[in-house]
C-alpha cells in the first residue's frame, strides 16, 4: 500500500510538490483561485440533509434536538467570535445568538432556525444580519427561520410525548452576562417546574447524535478541508523559506499568519506554535518569543482555518538551513516512524494501531522514553475532532492526524549531550481512502534534502523591510516539470 500524495505519486522525493514560483507556483495559484467555488460545495442542501439524517434518528427514538449556538457574550475578550462547531454542522449558520430545533413530529416546527430580531441600528454598526420571516428561510435552508423570543412558546408542543431531550449550548459562561432568551437549559427547566417534570423523559447531549455524523466526512467537506490544508501548506513554506540565525520565533509566527490570511483563511485554527532551541522540546509552546539561533532546530505547528475545517500541519527544520549529524539522526527516525504510521492508516485500522506502528520505529532506535504523546488525532471542524476512540475502526472519509515526535530536553541525563535540545516533530493531514491513506499535506517537503532545498531559497520573511518579492518566473508550458 502506497501513500499517495495530492498530486497523485507515491510519497515523496525530497524536493517538495510545491513550489511558489514557476510552472508549479502557477497550478498552485489556480487552486486557490478556486477558494470561493470550494466554499461554495458546502451548500444549504448539505446542511439540510444532515439534518434529515438527524431527523430519522429522532424520530426512532421519540426525541427532539435542541441546540443553541455561540452568543457573543460567549467568547473570551481576547478572542475573535466562532460559531460552535455543532451548531455550524448542522446549521450553516455562523452568526451569534441563535438556537435551532429539529422535531420530528413536526408539531409546531420541524426544521426551524430562531434568530434575534432584525435591529437596523445595531446593523449600521456591526452589518446586516439574517432575521426571522420567509427571507432568513431563503437565506438559512430551513424550514423556519423563527424570532428567538418565541422559543420559550415552543416547549409545550416539544415535550409532549418525548422520551428524550438532545440540549447543547450551555453557555461557556454561565455565571457571566449572556442573552436571557438563549439560556434553553434554565426555560426548560422552568417549563417543567410549571408542569412537573416528566420523570421518563432521558437528557442527552448533543454529540450523542451529531458527533459519530462527523467523523466521516462527505465529498464537500473533504474539498474544503484540502483547501484548508493548502493555505496551511502555504504558510508553513513561505515562513521555511524565510527562517535565518538571528529572527524572533514571532517572525516567523507572522510570515505564517500573513501567508493565511492572503490566501483565504479566516483564522488560525488554534494558537501557531514556533519553538525553537529548548523550546522545540516544549509542545504547546505558543509564547514564540525567543530570538532563533544558528545550530538549532525551530518547530512550527500550524493550521489555518478555511470554512470552519482546520488543516494542522508542522515541520521541523534548521534555523541555519542544515541539519547537523545528531539533529538529522533524530529527525530521520521520526521520519521512519511517521512513514511506518502511514502504512498502517488503512480502511479497518485504528489510530491505536497507527501510534503502535510509530511508537515501534523509535522504541527500535532507542529513544522511546522521548516520545510522549499519541500519534494520531481526528481532525475537522475542532483540530481535535470529535466522533471516535482510539479503537474506531478507520474508513474511508476520515481524516487524522499522522504525528510523531522525539523531545530531548537540555541536561537529559544518560543521554549524550549531542542531542540535548533536539525537538523533532513531523506532522501531517492523512485523509482514509479505500486502498489506505492520501497524505493531504505531502505538497510541504518533510525529508532532510527537500527541507534543505527549499531553506536556500528567499521568503517573504527575510526581505528587507519596503522590498517586494521576486516576480514568479513566468510557466514554460503545461508540460514542464512542477519540481525545481
Amino acid at each position: 500500500m502506497a501513500v499517495r500524495d495530492r498530486w497523485g505519486g507515491a510519497g515523496e522525493t525530497g524536493g517538495g510538490r510545491w513550489p511558489m514560483r514557476g510552472t508549479a507556483g502557477a497550478l498552485a495559484l489556480a487552486l486557490l483561485a478556486t477558494g470561493s467555488a470550494v466554499a461554495r460545495a458546502q451548500d444549504k442542501a448539505e446542511f439540510a440533509a444532515r439534518r434529515e439524517r438527524v431527523l430519522k434518528t429522532l424520530g426512532e427514538e421519540q426525541a427532539v434536538l435542541i441546540l443553541r449556538g455561540n452568543a457573543e457574550a460567549d467568547i473570551a475578550a481576547h478572542q475573535s467570535w466562532r460559531q460552535s462547531s455543532d451548531f455550524y454542522y448542522l446549521a450553516g449558520h455562523d452568526e451569534a445568538g441563535a438556537a435551532l430545533v429539529l422535531n420530528p413530529t413536526g408539531r409546531r416546527v420541524r426544521d426551524a432556525l430562531f434568530v434575534p430580531a432584525k435591529n437596523p441600528d445595531k446593523e449600521r454598526w456591526d452589518g446586516p444580519r439574517v432575521g426571522p420571516g420567509p427571507e432568513g428561510a431563503e437565506a438559512t435552508g430551513f424550514g423556519n427561520v423563527l424570532p428567538i423570543s418565541e422559543l420559550d412558546d415552543l416547549f409545550p408542543a416539544l415535550v409532549e410525548d418525548k422520551k428524550k431531550f438532545y440540549l447543547g449550548g450551555e453557555p461557556t459562561k454561565p455565571k457571566g452576562p449572556h442573552p436571557p432568551e438563549m439560556d434553553l437549559f434554565r426555560r426548560l427547566r422552568e417549563h417543567w417546574a410549571l408542569i412537573g417534570s416528566p420523570k421518563t423523559v432521558e437528557i442527552a447531549p448533543v454529540g450523542a447524535v451529531i458527533h459519530p455524523l462527523r467523523l466521516v466526512k462527505s465529498p464537500a467537506e473533504i474539498a474544503i478541508y484540502r483547501r484548508a490544508v493548502d493555505i496551511t501548506g502555504r504558510g508553513l513554506l513561505e515562513a521555511m523559506r524565510s527562517l535565518e540565525p538571528g529572527q524572533n520565533e514571532g517572525e516567523a509566527e507572522a510570515v505564517i499568519e500573513y501567508a493565511f490570511r492572503r490566501f483565504g483563511a479566516v483564522r488560525c485554527g488554534f494558537d501557531t506554535i514556533v519553538g525553537s532551541g529548548p523550546n522545540s522540546c516544549v509542545l504547546h509552546y505558543v509564547k514564540n518569543t525567543r530570538t532563533m539561533q544558528a545550530g538549532e532546530v525551530v518547530v512550527l505547528d500550524v493550521g489555518a482555518e478555511h470554512g470552519y475545517y482546520t488543516g494542522d500541519v508542522t515541520r521541523t527544520v534548521p534555523v541555519s538551513g542544515t541539519f547537523s549529524p545528531a539533529q538529522r539522526e533524530i529527525y530521520e527516525i521520526v521520519y521512519r516512524a511517521q512513514e511506518a504510521a502511514f502504512a498502517a492508516s488503512r480502511p479497518g485500522s485504528t489510530l491505536s494501531a497507527v501510534h503502535g506502528a510509530a511508537r515501534k520505529v523509535i522504541e527500535d532506535a532507542g529513544f522511546g522514553k522521548f516520545f510522549i504523546h499519541g500519534t494520531a488525532h481526528w481532525i475537522g471542524l475542532d483540530v481535535h475532532d470529535v466522533g471516535g476512540h482510539p479503537f474506531t475502526k478507520l474508513a474511508p472519509g476520515m481524516i487524522h492526524s499522522v504525528e510523531p515526535g522525539i523531545y530531548i530536553p537540555e541536561g537529559t541525563k544518560g543521554v549524550d549531550p549531542k542531542y540535548w535540545g533536539i525537538g523533532v516533530r513531523i506532522e501531517d493531514d492523512a485523509l482514509v481512502t479505500e486502498g489506505g491513506c492520501e497524505n493531504l499535506s505531502a505538497a510541504v517537503p518533510r525529508t532532510v534534502e527537500g527541507i534543505e532545498a527549499l531553506m536556500r531559497e528567499r521568503g517573504l520573511g527575510n526581505l528587507p523591510c519596503g522590498e517586494a518579492p521576486a516576480k514568479p518566473a513566468e510557466p514554460k508550458g503545461a508540460g514542464s516539470p512542477a519540481g525545481r
